[in-house]
Order: structure tokens, then sequence, then C-alpha cells
């Protein structure tokens, strides 16, 4: 496994999950989590914004854009994000990551020493 990998997502457990309820119902947003060159989010997802997603994606069968996630959804999420990954054929969450920066490396030491 790679040494820069962090794992503090797989110590916190869901209920400390950042909780949004959209238009379409409820998502929530996983811990951040990163390796030497992303910094990785997932995002839960309720059963209509799971259908609404997956209709999306057999439409246009490519991942959602960053349009699609904000504006249809309604599921808020910073600049630089991608949906990159579909588990197993299906969209029970979506799997963003964006190019790791130094702000993010600083903003998850914090959110590390909060686990310590």
């Amino acid at each position: 496994m790679d040494e820069n990998l962090n794992l503090e997502f797989l110590r916190s457990s869901s209920e400390n999950y950042t909780y949004k309820i959209t238009s379409r119902g409820p998502v929530c947003y996983s811990a951040l989590y990163r390796d030497d060159k992303y910094v990785y989010r997932h995002i839960i997802l309720s059963d209509n914004v799971r259908q609404y997603a997956e209709s999306k994606v057999r439409k246009t069968n490519a991942f959602l854009t960053e349009h699609c996630i904000v504006n249809e959804l309604q599921i808020d999420i910073g600049k630089g994000w991608k949906h990159f990954m579909i588990y197993d054929g299906k969209i029970r969450e979506l799997i963003l990551r964006k190019v790791l920066t130094a702000e993010d490396k600083l903003r998850m030491a914090v959110q590390a020493q909060k686990y310590n």
C-alpha cells in the first residue's frame, strides 16, 4: 500500500458524515482522504438522487459533469472535483477526486489531528 495514502476516513464513523437535504433527496458527504496525487471523497446518495444520477449516466454513457452534480442533483462540491469512478456498474455513491493542492494537505493535516 502506498505510504502516502491517507486512510483517516476508515477510522471515521458514517455518523460523522455531513448530511444535506437536496430537492431530490438526502445525501451524505464522506470525510476526505488522499494519496500522493489526489484528494478523494464519496457522497452517499438516497434512492431518488441515485435513480436520477443513474438515468443521467445511462443517457450520456459518461461520468457525471460538475454542472450536473451541482445544478441538477443540487449537491455542493467545490471547484475541481471530478466524478471518476462507478463501482460495480451502479451509482450508490458519487466517487469524486481532485488534484491535491497544498491547501488540501494543510486542511487534511488539521482534520487528522482531531482523530489522534
